[in-house]
């Protein structure tokens, strides 16, 4: 008998079997579903959008040289419809926002890069000025594509005669 209780207490051990009676263990207690993540954004998504070139060309207005459209406007970027006439008193600096261009339309040119003469930082965020030296200066065309980092003095404008019409999507750095 001795043999037999130690070989079964052996085979018991072997197979994971205690010989002291366990408690069953208790099932798993459903959980309340979790919450929805917390949205990283203070504004909420965009929504689908469908707009006509005509619709933006009707939408598309600012008194001067320049007429344009936010189409899209969220807190880490927007996406403007712009159309320029030739620019010759004004320049820009974007210092957190970099600017993702395609020209669409027209001819015109982009001078970056250079020192403002008479810079005016009351905004400084996004200085401006009327007139730089040492600029680059760039022809656009219709499917040109452009990045202008943030921080870099610059302008886009048409030439003699001709507008510039493009698409800028700017992006918060």
């Amino acid at each position: 008998m001795r043999l037999t209780a130690k070989l079964l207490f052996t085979a018991m051990a072997a197979s994971g079997i205690s010989s002291v009676a366990q408690p069953q263990a208790t099932p798993p207690v459903a959980q309340a579903p979790a919450a929805p993540p917390t949205s990283l954004h203070s504004r909420p998504p965009v929504p689908y959008q469908f707009l006509s070139k005509a619709q933006i060309d009707q939408l598309m207005y600012r008194p001067g040289t320049t007429s344009s459209y936010v189409v899209t406007d969220h807190e880490n970027y927007d996406i403007e419809y712009v159309k320029r006439g030739l620019i010759t008193d004004h320049i820009e600096n974007h210092v957190y926002w970099l600017d993702y261009v395609t020209a669409l339309e027209g001819e015109g040119t982009l001078a970056y890069g250079g020192k403002p003469v008479d810079p005016d930082y009351s905004n400084p965020s996004e200085p401006r000025g009327t007139k730089m030296t040492g600029a680059t200066i760039v022809s656009l065309h219709p499917g040109d594509y452009v990045v202008v980092p943030a921080g870099v003095w610059h302008i886009f404008s048409g030439t003699p005669g001709h507008t510039l019409s493009y698409v800028i999507f700017k992006q918060r750095e």
